[in-house]
């Protein structure tokens, strides 16, 4: 299961939030260490969920978000 997940450039990092989880955001000082951490992000996220007996979004494809307001002019 991949979560889309939507990068802002920053003037010195990069932000990356995850739609489908509320909450679920992380950021890097370069575009790779963005990935990398929004990984961890995302598997941390989910674990507190399921610990907590919370529900688990699925993950919606990337067409789910292109028109949210949101995320205009995001990566």
């Amino acid at each position: 299961m991949l979560y889309p997940v939507a990068i802002d450039k920053g003037d010195s990092s990069f932000g990356v939030r995850v739609p489908d989880i509320p909450g679920c955001f992380s950021d890097g000082d370069n575009y790779q260490d963005a990935i990398e951490s929004v990984r961890e992000a995302i598997d941390a996220h989910i674990e507190l969920l399921v610990e907590d007996s919370e529900a688990v979004s699925e993950a919606t494809g990337v067409k789910n978000w292109l028109a949210d307001p949101d995320y205009a002019g995001v990566v």
